[in-house]
């Protein structure tokens, strides 16, 4: 299944120095009226369909966030000829992996990735051809998340290795494919108990908390994954092994609830108001302990009868 990347904005400065040409309607600048012709690499489906995910520029919307669990899931990217011409005749452009970018990014994100194995992904074929006359030519890599180790970042650069007589971008040219890790990524339990005014109940589940960047990670909240719930926890510095530290806890993009509400301090006295009813609730103060390797929370969200929280102890298996 496919799912949306992060969404990049850019200033109105940066779109008047843009130099090379972007799909039309879904891209910044209509290839219509740039002044020569160019190929170049798309990943629509990244972000949010509005920029072309493909180059530094947009290096953030080639970052994959498929559930872990997914055995394999598959990226559309394509290949464009764009500019003012057409194409007399067929045009047959080729991809290569390219080793030599995987840190191009290091300097603005400071993440130094490994390249990606090819036990990670599959690329479907490596060339494709543009008909005369066509602009795009559909292209697909799968990719096998419940593979790959969470604590890892992985880069996989796609770059034009050849289009025969035609002009590659210099801009646009690589899609930066990556997965982002995060030290405390991996297989977790979570124990716990579920505040709810009619329902409430006991927690204990097995989970897998992929990262949603470098120092935050995403569980779902208490038992309602499978509702659509889920949050992101963020740790200030996940590399830090001595200190308990305070997390911060909100929403997972286009999730539910949202606003996710904390309380560090104990359980809501009112609406309708709960006391404890498990043994951990006293720890769970919204840190996370190192030395334990557990997150200790107390979060949860306002529902049409009243708050709903959750109390955990996630610990690392």
């Amino acid at each position: 299944m496919n799912h949306l990347r992060v969404s990049i904005y850019i200033t109105f400065i940066a779109l008047l120095g843009l130099t090379s040409c972007l799909k039309k309607d879904g891209m910044n600048i209509d290839p219509d009226n740039t002044t020569s012709n160019i190929v170049e690499l798309q990943f629509i489906e990244g972000g949010s369909g509005t920029t072309i995910n493909s180059g530094m520029q947009y290096f953030t919307g080639g970052a994959l966030v498929y559930p872990p669990s997914d055995l394999m899931d598959t990226a559309n990217y394509n290949i464009s000829f764009a500019g003012k011409g057409t194409l007399s005749k067929d045009l047959t452009v080729s991809i290569a992996v390219d080793p030599t970018k995987v840190l191009d990014n290091l300097a603005n994100d400071s993440i130094k990735y490994v390249l990606m194995p090819d036990s990670l992904y599959k690329i479907v074929s490596t060339t494709a051809t543009i008909k005369a006359g066509g602009k795009i030519a559909h292209m697909q890599i799968v990719f096998f998340p419940s593979k790959v180790n969470p604590a890892i970042s992985y880069m996989l650069p796609i770059v034009i290795k050849d289009a025969q007589d035609q002009t590659i971008s210099s801009n646009f040219s690589t899609i930066y494919f990556h997965f982002i890790g995060n030290p405390l990524a991996g297989s977790y339990t979570a124990t716990g108990y579920f505040y709810h005014p009619s329902s409430p109940r006991s927690l204990s589940r097995s989970r897998t908390l992929p990262a949603a960047n470098a120092t935050t990670l995403i569980t779902e909240l208490g038992d309602l994954g499978g509702s659509g719930y889920f949050v992101e926890i963020s740790v200030p510095n996940p590399f830090n092994t001595t200190t308990v530290q305070n997390v911060t806890i909100a929403v997972h993009s286009g999730s539910s609830p949202d606003p996710v509400l904390i309380w560090s301090g104990g359980l809501p006295a009112d609406n309708p108001g709960y006391t404890a009813a498990w043994s951990g609730s006293a720890m769970c103060n919204n840190t996370y302990d190192p030395a334990t390797q557990t997150f200790y929370l107390r979060y949860g969200y306002l529902g049409g009868t009243g708050y709903r929280v959750a109390e955990e102890w996630i610990k690392k298996n």
